[in-house]
């Protein structure tokens, strides 16, 4: 975020393609996530291939501890 803020953590996953949202396979987990938290979705398209959506988080706890 380059202005403001956001309440709470982000979670970063990444898909395949964005077709992977509107799957029968994300429909039927769904309620996984709409029945237990409350948030914003953002879809993002371009990553690279071998981006690592956990290495920032994973840098972050180490220089925490």
């Amino acid at each position: 975020m380059v202005e403001g803020s956001r309440a709470g953590a982000p979670v970063v996953l990444a898909f395949p393609d964005l077709a992977w949202w509107d799957s029968p396979a994300c429909r039927e987990i769904l309620p996984l996530r709409t029945d237990h938290l409350a948030g914003d979705v953002i879809l993002v398209e371009g990553a690279a291939p071998d981006h690592d959506s956990a290495a920032p988080a994973a840098r972050f706890r180490a220089a925490a501890a």
